[in-house]
């Protein structure tokens, strides 16, 4: 059968299909004696959640699932439910049968305006990443000493710790994440950073260099480098 979701996540997408699909499976069971059922789905993710009832933005789908599965188990100890995962597109004439009925209903369906809480969230983050990457890209927004490559600004700063090299590297660790963030931003207690800010202490550098900046001390200082 077909039914709209509305606004959703393609995880609770699978979830509400797969648990039609059993609960259509164990009614037809009932009826036709069948005591093994077999329940494929090419998205691990939600085939790993749908007898999970734990905390999950598809935990209604979950718990009807376990409730059906349950009874149906409970009917016989001979009866078994057993559940696949497989790659998609691989040319399974049942899993591309149901990804064209998708697209159908997708295009031309009636659909509910009902929003899930993971495409809400979803939403917001994307969103949020995108109005602030549109800000960090001006340099009244993000400061005049936060030193950035031209490529990255270019490309879009990532949030997420496998593609930001700052998070990749130190994420882990706050005090040195938060030395990374001062010398980045132009806040490290240097020389540079005392004059700007009339600071007690000296300007210039140890090695006798008249400003103690942080690209000397990257890129020039015998003391450092």
């Amino acid at each position: 059968g077909k039914a709209g979701c509305g606004r959703v996540s393609a995880f609770d997408a699978e979830m509400m299909g797969i648990c039609m699909g059993l609960c259509a499976a164990v009614s037809e069971a009932r009826e036709y004696l069948v005591t093994d059922l077999h329940i494929f789905c090419d998205n691990e993710a939600a085939l790993n959640a749908i007898l999970d009832p734990g905390l999950h933005s598809s935990q209604m789908q979950s718990i009807l699932s376990c409730q059906r599965v349950r009874g149906f188990l409970e009917q016989h100890e001979s009866h078994t439910i057993h559940l696949h995962w497989m790659p998609a597109h691989i040319g399974f004439e049942p899993s591309e049968f149901v990804d064209e009925a998708a697209k159908e209903a997708a295009n031309r369906g009636v659909h509910p305006s009902s929003v899930s809480m993971s495409w809400a969230r979803s939403r917001t983050v994307t969103v949020m990443m995108g109005a602030w990457r549109k800000d960090i890209s001006r340099p009244d927004y993000r400061g005049h000493q936060f030193e950035l490559p031209k490529k990255t600004l270019k490309g879009g700063i990532s949030h997420i710790a496998k593609q930001h090299f700052a998070l990749k590297n130190v994420g882990h660790d706050a005090s040195r994440m938060a030395r990374l963030t001062r010398v980045l931003t132009g806040h490290a207690p240097i020389g540079a950073y005392r004059a700007r800010f009339n600071l007690p202490g000296p300007a210039e550098c140890a090695c006798g260099a008249a400003s103690q900046t942080r690209e000397h001390l990257l890129f020039e200082c015998r003391l450092w480098i």
